[in-house]
Protein backbone atom coordinates (compact mmCIF):
# COMPACT_ATOMS: atom_id res chain seq x y z
CA UNK A 1 0.00 0.00 0.00
CA UNK A 2 1.33 3.49 -1.31
CA UNK A 3 2.34 6.23 1.53
CA UNK A 4 -0.63 8.10 0.63
CA UNK A 5 -3.34 5.72 0.94
CA UNK A 6 -2.13 4.50 4.72
CA UNK A 7 -1.82 7.95 5.35
CA UNK A 8 -5.61 8.63 3.98
CA UNK A 9 -6.69 5.78 5.87
CA UNK A 10 -5.00 6.58 9.19
CA UNK A 11 -6.74 10.19 9.02
CA UNK A 12 -10.00 8.30 8.23
CA UNK A 13 -9.99 6.27 11.18
CA UNK A 14 -8.95 9.14 13.58
CA UNK A 15 -12.18 10.80 12.26
CA UNK A 16 -14.46 7.35 12.68
CA UNK A 17 -13.13 6.83 16.43
CA UNK A 18 -13.70 10.48 17.38
CA UNK A 19 -17.10 10.11 15.86
CA UNK A 20 -17.23 6.89 17.89
CA UNK A 21 -16.36 8.29 20.92
CA UNK A 22 -19.31 10.96 20.66
CA UNK A 23 -21.79 8.66 20.07
CA UNK A 24 -20.78 6.89 23.01
CA UNK A 25 -20.81 9.85 24.99
CA UNK A 26 -24.63 10.54 23.98
CA UNK A 27 -25.48 6.35 24.85
CA UNK A 28 -24.14 6.77 28.29
CA UNK A 29 -26.16 10.41 28.38
CA UNK A 30 -29.65 9.02 27.43
CA UNK A 31 -29.76 5.63 28.33
CA UNK A 32 -29.83 4.31 24.33
CA UNK A 33 -27.42 3.43 21.32
CA UNK A 34 -27.48 5.66 18.63
CA UNK A 35 -28.31 3.70 15.64
CA UNK A 36 -25.53 5.86 13.78
CA UNK A 37 -23.34 3.82 16.76
CA UNK A 38 -23.71 0.17 15.37
CA UNK A 39 -23.22 1.42 11.46
CA UNK A 40 -19.95 3.49 12.58
CA UNK A 41 -18.30 0.03 13.66
CA UNK A 42 -19.76 -2.11 10.91
CA UNK A 43 -18.29 0.18 7.99
CA UNK A 44 -15.45 1.70 10.26
CA UNK A 45 -14.15 -2.32 9.81
CA UNK A 46 -14.85 -2.39 6.40
CA UNK A 47 -12.70 0.58 5.67
CA UNK A 48 -9.81 -0.90 7.73
CA UNK A 49 -10.31 -4.50 5.96
CA UNK A 50 -10.15 -3.08 2.63
CA UNK A 51 -8.83 0.89 2.43
CA UNK A 52 -8.29 -0.24 -1.44
CA UNK A 53 -11.49 0.00 -2.44
CA UNK A 54 -11.59 3.14 -0.96
CA UNK A 55 -9.01 5.11 -2.53
CA UNK A 56 -10.72 7.52 -4.41
CA UNK A 57 -13.84 8.65 -1.94
CA UNK A 58 -11.22 8.86 0.80
CA UNK A 59 -9.55 11.87 -1.19
CA UNK A 60 -12.70 13.24 -1.63
CA UNK A 61 -13.32 13.25 2.04
CA UNK A 62 -10.20 14.36 3.01
CA UNK A 63 -10.39 17.64 0.47
CA UNK A 64 -13.75 18.45 1.10
CA UNK A 65 -13.40 18.00 4.99
CA UNK A 66 -15.91 14.99 5.05
CA UNK A 67 -17.29 14.66 8.52
CA UNK A 68 -17.34 10.79 10.30
CA UNK A 69 -20.60 10.31 9.43
CA UNK A 70 -19.94 11.29 5.68
CA UNK A 71 -17.08 9.24 5.79
CA UNK A 72 -19.55 5.93 6.75
CA UNK A 73 -22.36 7.39 4.94
CA UNK A 74 -20.22 6.77 1.39
CA UNK A 75 -18.98 3.29 2.41
CA UNK A 76 -22.25 2.01 2.79
CA UNK A 77 -22.99 3.44 -0.71
CA UNK A 78 -20.30 1.96 -2.50
CA UNK A 79 -20.93 -1.57 -0.17
CA UNK A 80 -24.52 -1.59 -0.77
CA UNK A 81 -24.45 -1.22 -4.89
CA UNK A 82 -21.16 -4.27 -4.19
CA UNK A 83 -22.77 -6.72 -2.68
CA UNK A 84 -26.55 -6.30 -4.53
CA UNK A 85 -24.38 -7.00 -7.46
CA UNK A 86 -22.94 -10.08 -6.50
CA UNK A 87 -25.67 -12.49 -5.57
CA UNK A 88 -25.96 -15.20 -8.33
CA UNK A 89 -29.59 -15.62 -7.34
CA UNK A 90 -31.44 -12.99 -6.88
CA UNK A 91 -33.47 -14.69 -3.66
CA UNK A 92 -29.88 -15.65 -2.40
CA UNK A 93 -27.84 -14.14 0.56
CA UNK A 94 -24.29 -12.95 -0.04
CA UNK A 95 -22.32 -14.02 2.74
CA UNK A 96 -19.11 -12.88 3.86
CA UNK A 97 -16.44 -16.08 4.45
CA UNK A 98 -15.49 -13.89 7.30
CA UNK A 99 -17.98 -11.17 8.75
CA UNK A 100 -17.11 -7.56 8.67
CA UNK A 101 -17.24 -7.25 12.87
CA UNK A 102 -14.30 -9.98 13.21
CA UNK A 103 -12.09 -9.24 16.08
CA UNK A 104 -14.49 -6.66 17.14
CA UNK A 105 -12.59 -2.97 16.93
CA UNK A 106 -9.83 -4.43 17.05
CA UNK A 107 -8.13 -3.63 13.93
CA UNK A 108 -9.43 0.17 14.01
CA UNK A 109 -7.79 0.72 17.82
CA UNK A 110 -4.49 -1.07 16.33
CA UNK A 111 -1.84 1.34 15.58
CA UNK A 112 -1.63 2.09 11.48
CA UNK A 113 1.30 0.19 10.38
CA UNK A 114 0.96 -2.74 12.66
CA UNK A 115 -3.02 -2.97 10.89
CA UNK A 116 -1.57 -2.62 7.62
CA UNK A 117 1.02 -5.44 8.20
CA UNK A 118 -1.54 -7.61 10.33
CA UNK A 119 -3.76 -7.33 7.33
CA UNK A 120 -1.43 -8.67 4.69
CA UNK A 121 -0.23 -11.75 7.26
CA UNK A 122 -3.65 -12.47 7.21
CA UNK A 123 -4.09 -12.15 3.04
CA UNK A 124 -1.15 -14.24 2.50
CA UNK A 125 -2.76 -16.97 4.78
CA UNK A 126 -5.68 -16.72 2.26
CA UNK A 127 -7.46 -14.90 4.70
CA UNK A 128 -9.36 -11.89 3.03
CA UNK A 129 -11.32 -9.36 5.09
CA UNK A 130 -13.62 -6.91 3.45
CA UNK A 131 -15.88 -6.39 0.40
CA UNK A 132 -13.75 -8.80 -1.67
CA UNK A 133 -14.45 -11.62 -4.11
CA UNK A 134 -12.47 -13.83 -1.97
CA UNK A 135 -14.41 -13.48 0.87
CA UNK A 136 -17.86 -13.22 -0.84
CA UNK A 137 -19.95 -16.59 -1.69
CA UNK A 138 -24.04 -16.00 -2.20
CA UNK A 139 -25.90 -18.81 -0.28
CA UNK A 140 -29.92 -19.85 -0.30
CA UNK A 141 -30.94 -18.44 2.97
CA UNK A 142 -31.69 -21.85 4.30
CA UNK A 143 -27.97 -22.43 3.94
CA UNK A 144 -27.37 -18.74 5.23
CA UNK A 145 -29.36 -18.06 8.31
CA UNK A 146 -32.49 -20.06 7.21
CA UNK A 147 -34.69 -16.60 6.39
CA UNK A 148 -35.71 -16.75 3.01
CA UNK A 149 -36.59 -14.00 0.93
CA UNK A 150 -38.19 -14.06 -2.50
CA UNK A 151 -38.93 -17.24 -4.70
CA UNK A 152 -36.82 -19.62 -2.03
CA UNK A 153 -39.63 -18.27 0.27
CA UNK A 154 -42.47 -18.75 -1.71
CA UNK A 155 -40.82 -22.56 -2.87
CA UNK A 156 -40.57 -23.13 1.20
CA UNK A 157 -43.67 -21.79 2.10
CA UNK A 158 -45.11 -24.51 -0.30
CA UNK A 159 -43.59 -27.75 2.00
CA UNK A 160 -45.26 -29.52 4.66
CA UNK A 161 -44.67 -28.59 8.34
CA UNK A 162 -43.38 -31.94 8.47
CA UNK A 163 -40.77 -31.27 5.27
CA UNK A 164 -39.83 -28.27 6.82
CA UNK A 165 -39.10 -29.68 10.75
CA UNK A 166 -36.67 -32.32 8.95
CA UNK A 167 -34.61 -29.54 6.95
CA UNK A 168 -31.96 -29.51 9.81
CA UNK A 169 -32.18 -32.65 11.23
CA UNK A 170 -29.25 -35.57 10.79
CA UNK A 171 -29.57 -37.93 8.50
CA UNK A 172 -29.78 -40.56 11.22
CA UNK A 173 -32.73 -38.88 12.46
CA UNK A 174 -34.27 -38.85 9.03
CA UNK A 175 -33.66 -35.16 8.45
CA UNK A 176 -32.04 -33.98 5.26
CA UNK A 177 -28.83 -32.68 7.47
CA UNK A 178 -28.61 -29.05 6.03
CA UNK A 179 -26.64 -27.03 8.01
CA UNK A 180 -26.03 -23.19 7.65
CA UNK A 181 -23.50 -20.54 7.70
CA UNK A 182 -24.09 -18.19 10.51
CA UNK A 183 -24.04 -21.01 13.13
CA UNK A 184 -21.39 -18.45 15.49
CA UNK A 185 -23.89 -15.55 16.15
CA UNK A 186 -21.96 -12.31 14.81
CA UNK A 187 -22.71 -10.85 18.23
CA UNK A 188 -20.58 -12.99 19.82
CA UNK A 189 -17.35 -12.59 21.46
CA UNK A 190 -15.72 -15.38 18.82
CA UNK A 191 -16.63 -13.30 15.73
CA UNK A 192 -17.08 -9.75 17.30
CA UNK A 193 -14.92 -10.07 20.60
CA UNK A 194 -12.49 -7.16 20.02
CA UNK A 195 -8.74 -7.62 22.06
CA UNK A 196 -7.60 -6.72 25.15
CA UNK A 197 -5.03 -3.32 24.53
CA UNK A 198 -5.12 -3.14 20.35
CA UNK A 199 -4.11 -0.30 20.21
CA UNK A 200 -0.74 -2.33 22.00
CA UNK A 201 -0.41 -5.17 19.53
CA UNK A 202 2.05 -6.19 17.31
CA UNK A 203 1.67 -6.74 13.40
CA UNK A 204 1.68 -10.58 14.44
CA UNK A 205 -0.47 -10.65 17.54
CA UNK A 206 -3.45 -8.55 15.26
CA UNK A 207 -3.44 -11.36 12.87
CA UNK A 208 -3.72 -13.89 15.04
CA UNK A 209 -6.62 -12.68 17.24
CA UNK A 210 -8.74 -12.51 13.79
CA UNK A 211 -6.85 -15.72 12.44
CA UNK A 212 -8.96 -17.84 14.84
CA UNK A 213 -12.30 -16.42 14.88
CA UNK A 214 -11.79 -15.78 10.53
CA UNK A 215 -11.08 -20.17 10.61
CA UNK A 216 -14.15 -20.88 12.72
CA UNK A 217 -16.09 -18.76 10.49
CA UNK A 218 -14.64 -20.40 7.54
CA UNK A 219 -15.11 -23.54 8.65
CA UNK A 220 -19.28 -23.18 9.47
CA UNK A 221 -18.96 -21.70 5.42
CA UNK A 222 -17.55 -24.44 4.05
CA UNK A 223 -19.85 -26.91 5.27
CA UNK A 224 -22.60 -24.83 3.97
CA UNK A 225 -20.86 -24.69 0.46
CA UNK A 226 -20.35 -28.49 0.58
CA UNK A 227 -23.94 -28.73 1.21
CA UNK A 228 -24.41 -26.12 -1.76
CA UNK A 229 -22.25 -28.61 -3.88
CA UNK A 230 -22.98 -31.74 -2.60
CA UNK A 231 -26.72 -31.99 -3.13
CA UNK A 232 -26.54 -30.74 -6.91
CA UNK A 233 -28.03 -26.97 -5.77
CA UNK A 234 -25.75 -25.75 -8.35
CA UNK A 235 -26.15 -28.46 -11.38
CA UNK A 236 -29.79 -27.93 -11.31
CA UNK A 237 -29.21 -24.07 -11.19
CA UNK A 238 -26.49 -24.10 -14.34
CA UNK A 239 -29.22 -26.36 -16.49
CA UNK A 240 -31.64 -22.91 -16.34
CA UNK A 241 -31.54 -20.26 -18.91
CA UNK A 242 -28.46 -17.81 -18.66
CA UNK A 243 -27.60 -20.22 -15.85
CA UNK A 244 -24.32 -21.76 -17.18
CA UNK A 245 -21.23 -20.70 -14.98
CA UNK A 246 -23.35 -19.99 -11.75
CA UNK A 247 -21.45 -20.34 -8.60
CA UNK A 248 -18.34 -20.56 -10.79
CA UNK A 249 -18.03 -18.05 -12.70
CA UNK A 250 -18.58 -14.15 -10.91
CA UNK A 251 -19.81 -12.65 -13.94
CA UNK A 252 -23.15 -14.75 -13.45
CA UNK A 253 -25.44 -13.28 -10.83
CA UNK A 254 -28.18 -11.10 -10.75
CA UNK A 255 -30.40 -14.48 -11.66
CA UNK A 256 -34.20 -14.66 -11.47
CA UNK A 257 -36.40 -17.13 -11.94
CA UNK A 258 -40.33 -18.30 -11.57
CA UNK A 259 -41.04 -21.07 -8.45
CA UNK A 260 -41.42 -23.64 -10.72
CA UNK A 261 -38.55 -23.23 -12.54
CA UNK A 262 -35.81 -22.99 -9.75
CA UNK A 263 -38.12 -25.38 -7.71
CA UNK A 264 -36.30 -27.98 -8.85
CA UNK A 265 -33.07 -27.21 -7.40
CA UNK A 266 -34.36 -26.14 -3.82
CA UNK A 267 -35.72 -29.32 -4.02
CA UNK A 268 -32.21 -30.87 -4.43
CA UNK A 269 -31.60 -29.45 -0.90
CA UNK A 270 -34.48 -31.18 0.86
CA UNK A 271 -33.41 -34.55 -0.51
CA UNK A 272 -29.59 -33.92 0.52
CA UNK A 273 -28.59 -36.37 2.93
CA UNK A 274 -25.57 -34.68 4.75
CA UNK A 275 -22.95 -36.94 3.00
CA UNK A 276 -20.80 -33.82 1.76
CA UNK A 277 -20.87 -31.60 4.96
CA UNK A 278 -17.55 -31.24 6.84
CA UNK A 279 -17.79 -29.55 9.19
CA UNK A 280 -15.16 -30.30 11.76
CA UNK A 281 -16.70 -29.40 15.12
CA UNK A 282 -13.99 -31.15 17.24
CA UNK A 283 -11.01 -28.73 15.49
CA UNK A 284 -13.89 -26.14 15.95
CA UNK A 285 -14.25 -26.54 19.34
CA UNK A 286 -10.01 -26.43 20.09
CA UNK A 287 -10.06 -23.04 18.46
CA UNK A 288 -12.77 -21.67 20.79
CA UNK A 289 -11.28 -23.20 23.30
CA UNK A 290 -8.46 -21.21 22.82
CA UNK A 291 -9.88 -17.93 22.77
CA UNK A 292 -9.18 -15.94 26.48
CA UNK A 293 -12.12 -16.53 28.69
CA UNK A 294 -13.66 -13.19 30.53
CA UNK A 295 -12.77 -12.68 33.60
CA UNK A 296 -15.46 -13.80 35.52
CA UNK A 297 -16.56 -10.00 36.90
CA UNK A 298 -18.77 -12.04 39.68
CA UNK A 299 -16.04 -13.38 41.07
CA UNK A 300 -13.62 -10.12 41.23
CA UNK A 301 -16.56 -7.68 41.92
CA UNK A 302 -20.18 -8.25 42.43
CA UNK A 303 -20.07 -11.44 44.70
CA UNK A 304 -17.53 -10.00 47.01
CA UNK A 305 -19.18 -6.98 47.56
CA UNK A 306 -22.26 -9.35 48.35
CA UNK A 307 -20.19 -10.79 50.73
CA UNK A 308 -19.08 -7.78 52.78
CA UNK A 309 -22.60 -6.35 52.72
CA UNK A 310 -23.82 -10.45 54.12
CA UNK A 311 -20.59 -9.68 57.02
CA UNK A 312 -22.02 -6.25 57.67
CA UNK A 313 -25.78 -8.07 58.47
CA UNK A 314 -24.16 -10.75 60.52
CA UNK A 315 -22.09 -7.78 62.50
CA UNK A 316 -25.37 -6.07 62.85
CA UNK A 317 -27.83 -9.09 62.87
CA UNK A 318 -30.08 -10.46 66.14
CA UNK A 319 -30.05 -13.93 67.13
CA UNK A 320 -30.83 -16.38 64.53
CA UNK A 321 -30.99 -13.40 61.85
CA UNK A 322 -27.42 -12.65 62.38
CA UNK A 323 -26.20 -16.09 62.79
CA UNK A 324 -27.88 -17.02 59.10
CA UNK A 325 -26.19 -13.85 57.39
CA UNK A 326 -23.02 -15.43 58.50
CA UNK A 327 -23.66 -19.06 57.39
CA UNK A 328 -24.48 -17.66 53.98
CA UNK A 329 -21.36 -15.35 53.99
CA UNK A 330 -19.97 -18.32 54.72
CA UNK A 331 -20.60 -20.13 51.71
CA UNK A 332 -20.40 -17.46 49.28
CA UNK A 333 -16.57 -17.00 50.69
CA UNK A 334 -16.11 -20.14 50.45
CA UNK A 335 -17.39 -21.11 46.61
CA UNK A 336 -15.19 -17.49 45.41
CA UNK A 337 -12.56 -19.36 47.42
CA UNK A 338 -12.55 -22.57 45.66
CA UNK A 339 -13.06 -20.67 42.01
CA UNK A 340 -10.51 -18.29 42.10
CA UNK A 341 -7.51 -20.04 44.66
CA UNK A 342 -6.69 -16.59 45.79
CA UNK A 343 -5.06 -16.80 48.79
CA UNK A 344 -6.91 -13.56 50.57
CA UNK A 345 -10.46 -15.16 49.46
CA UNK A 346 -8.79 -18.55 51.33
CA UNK A 347 -8.28 -16.08 54.44
CA UNK A 348 -11.36 -14.37 54.23
CA UNK A 349 -13.55 -17.70 54.01
CA UNK A 350 -11.68 -18.63 57.04
CA UNK A 351 -12.62 -15.45 59.07
CA UNK A 352 -16.36 -16.25 58.01
CA UNK A 353 -16.24 -19.65 58.61
CA UNK A 354 -14.69 -18.50 62.59
CA UNK A 355 -17.47 -16.01 62.51
CA UNK A 356 -20.19 -18.43 61.60
CA UNK A 357 -18.89 -21.00 65.03
CA UNK A 358 -18.85 -17.86 67.01
CA UNK A 359 -22.53 -16.68 66.03
CA UNK A 360 -23.78 -20.51 67.11
CA UNK A 361 -22.47 -20.14 70.87
CA UNK A 362 -24.98 -17.51 72.74
CA UNK A 363 -23.28 -14.63 74.55
CA UNK A 364 -19.80 -15.88 74.49
CA UNK A 365 -19.52 -16.04 70.74
CA UNK A 366 -20.18 -12.70 70.04
CA UNK A 367 -16.28 -12.02 71.34
CA UNK A 368 -15.11 -14.40 68.30
CA UNK A 369 -17.96 -13.58 65.63
CA UNK A 370 -18.01 -9.72 66.19
CA UNK A 371 -13.87 -8.99 65.26
CA UNK A 372 -13.87 -11.74 62.59
CA UNK A 373 -16.93 -9.87 60.32
CA UNK A 374 -15.53 -6.53 61.22
CA UNK A 375 -12.38 -7.47 59.75
CA UNK A 376 -13.96 -9.15 56.67
CA UNK A 377 -15.33 -5.86 56.12
CA UNK A 378 -12.12 -4.13 56.81
CA UNK A 379 -10.20 -6.24 54.14
CA UNK A 380 -13.10 -6.28 51.59
CA UNK A 381 -13.22 -2.29 52.19
CA UNK A 382 -9.39 -2.26 51.28
CA UNK A 383 -9.24 -4.64 48.18
CA UNK A 384 -11.66 -2.75 46.50
CA UNK A 385 -9.92 0.36 46.95
CA UNK A 386 -6.68 -1.35 45.64
CA UNK A 387 -8.46 -2.79 42.61
CA UNK A 388 -9.82 0.81 41.49
CA UNK A 389 -6.58 2.10 42.43
CA UNK A 390 -5.35 -0.26 40.14
CA UNK A 391 -7.69 0.48 37.12
CA UNK A 392 -6.73 4.17 37.51
CA UNK A 393 -3.30 4.24 37.14
CA UNK A 394 -3.75 1.89 34.26
CA UNK A 395 -5.99 3.96 32.55
CA UNK A 396 -3.46 6.77 33.27
CA UNK A 397 -0.80 5.18 31.51
CA UNK A 398 -3.01 4.25 28.76
CA UNK A 399 -4.20 7.77 28.23
CA UNK A 400 -0.85 8.77 28.44
CA UNK A 401 0.99 6.58 25.67
CA UNK A 402 -1.18 5.45 22.98
CA UNK A 403 -3.29 7.68 20.36
CA UNK A 404 -5.43 5.26 19.70
CA UNK A 405 -7.22 4.99 22.62
CA UNK A 406 -11.10 5.03 24.02
CA UNK A 407 -12.98 8.68 25.50
CA UNK A 408 -12.63 9.46 28.86
CA UNK A 409 -16.31 9.68 30.25
CA UNK A 410 -17.59 12.85 30.70
CA UNK A 411 -16.53 12.68 34.55
CA UNK A 412 -13.03 12.07 34.03
CA UNK A 413 -13.52 8.89 35.24
CA UNK A 414 -11.77 5.20 33.76
CA UNK A 415 -12.74 4.69 29.81
CA UNK A 416 -14.68 2.31 28.06
CA UNK A 417 -11.88 -0.50 27.82
CA UNK A 418 -10.77 -0.02 31.52
CA UNK A 419 -13.19 -0.51 34.00
CA UNK A 420 -13.49 -2.00 37.11
CA UNK A 421 -16.51 -3.21 39.29
CA UNK A 422 -18.96 -0.47 41.04
CA UNK A 423 -18.14 -0.36 44.54
CA UNK A 424 -20.75 -2.12 46.68
CA UNK A 425 -22.67 1.18 48.07
CA UNK A 426 -22.84 2.23 44.43
CA UNK A 427 -24.27 -1.38 43.41
CA UNK A 428 -26.91 -0.83 46.43
CA UNK A 429 -28.10 3.06 45.60
CA UNK A 430 -27.81 2.05 41.83
CA UNK A 431 -29.72 -1.62 41.35
CA UNK A 432 -30.69 -1.87 45.17
CA UNK A 433 -33.90 -4.31 44.66
CA UNK A 434 -31.07 -6.94 42.83
CA UNK A 435 -28.86 -6.65 45.29
CA UNK A 436 -31.90 -6.82 48.22
CA UNK A 437 -33.11 -10.07 46.47
CA UNK A 438 -29.62 -11.55 46.32
CA UNK A 439 -29.16 -10.97 50.17
CA UNK A 440 -32.28 -12.18 50.47
CA UNK A 441 -31.74 -15.44 49.29
CA UNK A 442 -28.55 -16.20 50.72
CA UNK A 443 -30.19 -15.41 54.07
CA UNK A 444 -32.60 -17.52 53.76
CA UNK A 445 -30.13 -20.19 52.42
CA UNK A 446 -28.21 -19.69 55.63
CA UNK A 447 -31.69 -19.65 57.66
CA UNK A 448 -32.14 -23.57 56.57
CA UNK A 449 -28.53 -24.53 56.98
CA UNK A 450 -27.92 -23.34 60.10
CA UNK A 451 -31.41 -23.80 61.29
CA UNK A 452 -31.45 -28.11 60.21
CA UNK A 453 -27.82 -28.31 61.50
CA UNK A 454 -29.52 -26.68 65.33
CA UNK A 455 -32.84 -28.61 65.11
CA UNK A 456 -32.06 -31.94 63.57
CA UNK A 457 -28.02 -32.34 63.95
CA UNK A 458 -26.90 -32.20 60.29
Amino acid sequence: MDRELSALEDWAVEQILEWKHQLEATQKATGKAPSDLKRALRFGNELVFNPEAYANMLETARSKGMSAKQIIQEIRKIETGLLDSKKVLMSDWLHHRTAQRTGGDTFLYMKGDERRAAREILRGEGIFLGNVDENFISLPGVLHTKKTQGVEKQWLDSLSFDEKSKLYLPVDQGGSGLVYAHQTGASSFTISGTAEKPWLMSAEEGASHLRRSATIQRAETQAAEDVLRGSSFVEEVQKLPGGVGAYDDPTVTRLSYDVEDIGPAFQRLLNYKGSAATLDMETMGELVAQRKAFPNRLIGGTRRAQMAALAGAGLAGVSMLGTAASAAETVGRGQIAAETKDPMDIVQAGLSGLSLAGDVIPVVGEVVSTPADALNMAIDRRRERATEAAAYKQTAQTLEKDPYKPALTEDGSIPELVQTEKSALEKITSDPMNELEYAGKQILGGLKTVGGAILFGF
